[in-house]
């Protein structure tokens, strides 16, 4: 897959300092995605919940503390067990859920959440156009 505006990540010890400070553990697939493509955007952007059709991905969520719209910005969610790692047009976040790993969205005006899949992994290869 294609991806595009990716900024490079500044620390490769910040997903670990997460992971510590919150007590969550960041699927290693994830972690590469981190690595390789923060805050980017896949060519790919479409996905389904099971409540909803056609959802637009805007993108990773940058995991550089410099950066404007970062992870750190999600904290209570994080304190939550939540580890939103990406972001739709409309500001709600795609996320995993550390106690079963399943992802899902958090929809962000009503506080509500719709799942997405059981694995990360899953996530990215049902992206569609």
């Amino acid at each position: 897959m294609e991806w595009k505006y990716v900024k490079p990540l500044n620390d490769n010890s910040i997903i670990g300092y997460i992971e510590k400070t919150y007590n969550v553990e960041i699927p290693t697939y994830l972690k590469e995605l981190i690595t390789k493509y923060n805050g980017g955007r896949p060519e790919k952007r479409l996905f389904n919940t099971q409540n909803s059709k056609e959802r637009v991905l805007q993108g990773l969520i940058s995991f550089n503390k410099e950066d404007k719209s970062n992870i750190f910005i999600y904290e209570e969610l994080l304190k939550k067990g939540y580890i939103p790692f990406a972001i739709t047009e409309f500001g709600d976040l795609v996320f995993i859920n550390n106690e079963n790993k399943s992802v899902g969205l958090y929809l962000h005006e009503n506080e509500t959440i719709e799942k997405i899949c059981d694995k990360v992994e899953l996530f990215f290869e049902t992206l569609f156009n």
